[in-house]
């Protein structure tokens, strides 16, 4: 496998005991066929697209940073802008929403008045 962590033992017969690469090539086996092995496998093919990604990550950087600052006034006044529209949208349902309390506030006072249903003499001190 990648000849760093595990040596090759299997081509390297004349500096072993036969026993020890049947052995070693039992075991190589083994761990090929195990979850681990898998996975190290894949590491392995993969791994130059990982390579090309540490190498590419700094370049990504450099472009964002260039893009950042020729662009971030215009972001920055885009920002302002939407924030100013979000702050004037709260605005306007929260004075519709006063409104709306207001009046059904109105007209469940006027009930009481007309009708004297449900009120105690708390409501009565309260409502007039």
């Amino acid at each position: 496998m990648m000849n760093i962590c595990i040596p090759d033992v299997r081509n390297a017969g004349k500096f072993f005991n036969p026993k020890t690469v049947e052995k070693w090539n039992s075991i190589w086996e083994e761990f090929k066929s195990s979850s681990a092995g898998g996975m190290t496998n894949d590491l392995y093919l993969s791994s130059r697209a990982i390579y090309a990604s540490i190498a590419l990550a700094p370049l990504w950087c450099f472009i964002f940073i260039a893009i950042m600052s020729a662009f971030a006034e215009t972001i920055a006044w885009i920002c302002v802008a939407l924030a100013q529209i979000g702050f004037i949208a709260g605005a306007v349902v929260a004075w519709l929403y006063r409104q709306k309390m207001s009046e059904t506030f109105k007209n469940e006072t006027a009930t009481l008045k007309v009708t004297g249903e449900g009120s105690t003499d708390a409501d009565r001190y309260v409502y007039g």
